[in-house]
């Protein structure tokens, strides 16, 4: 796939469209997640440490860090939907890696394959320490229209 080729089609206002349907998401506010990035097919989200966000201290919750996939994984398959476009996820398969210890929960989602029918993206959820970056899951969903 030629990503060049991509950004021809694709709307001139994603970016602020996706930051917009971004904001709208009340859970992801709930846990304080930030949008950082968005490119056409690529998204990337942060999430800070809190106690209230772990399993075990000091360690995200699997829950969050699938929460997280979720939300960039959205994003980056908005970028590449026409105006008003809605979504609905049909897979979601999560693989933890490693213990997600760290200061900072960065998820980086990508889009593999954008279809009229289906969008699959691909996600790697990293923690960063001091002064490290590790990979602690990678996800793999799959959006249709909703």
């Amino acid at each position: 796939m030629n990503p060049s080729a991509l950004c021809d089609v694709i709307d001139s206002g994603y970016e602020e469209r996706v930051f917009e349907r971004f904001r709208r998401q009340a859970f992801l506010r709930v846990i304080g997640a930030e949008l950082v990035r968005v490119l056409p097919g690529y998204c990337t989200l942060h999430l800070q440490y809190r106690e209230d966000l772990a399993h075990e201290p000091g360690r995200f919750h699997p829950g969050v860090i699938g929460t997280l996939a979720a939300g960039a994984g959205e994003c980056a398959a908005l970028s590449f939907l026409p105006p008003d476009s809605t979504l609905a996820m049909i897979d979601h398969t999560l693989n933890l890696l490693a213990p997600a210890e760290g200061d900072v929960l960065v998820a980086q989602a990508k889009v593999v394959k954008s279809a009229q029918t289906m969008t699959v993206c691909m996600v790697e959820i990293y923690v960063r320490g001091n002064p490290s970056r590790n990979l602690c899951a990678m996800a793999l969903m799959t959006w249709v229209p909703g």
